[in-house]
């Protein structure tokens, strides 16, 4: 199988405000990229939409990330993979300061993806 990520990942232990319709639910990241985490929940339902609003802290720095993530992966026992779909300027910029990588140019389905949920 081969990797399609654009980005590596960085282990990491953060906690993260999952947004849904369903309502607001922490979980834990286990790994971090530019362009998308890994969630284990905390507590929440069994099943949530696929589309939601993510919060999280930069480690040591005391700013929050906000963006708009899809689930691309979902393993039932340990958790699930986040797309990033949206995020801002500020945010973008921070957190690939923050991983070492300089801003992601997004894909054109990405592209296609934000602006048809404009």
């Amino acid at each position: 199988m081969k990797n399609r990520r654009r980005f590596p990942r960085h282990p990491t232990s953060l906690f993260v405000n999952k947004r849904t319709t369903k309502g607001v639910f922490l979980s834990r990241a286990t790994d971090l990229s530019a362009s998308g985490v890994f969630l284990e929940p905390i507590l929440e339902p069994e099943s949530l939409p696929d589309l939601m609003g993510l919060e999280f802290e930069i480690p040591s720095s005391g700013v929050v990330v906000r963006a708009i993530g899809e689930v691309v992966r979902s393993e039932s026992s340990t958790g699930v993979g986040v797309r990033f779909t949206a995020m801002t300027a500020r945010d973008w910029f921070l957190l690939g300061h923050y991983l070492g990588v300089q801003r992601p140019k997004p894909t054109h389905r990405e592209q296609q993806k934000v602006v048809t949920r404009s």
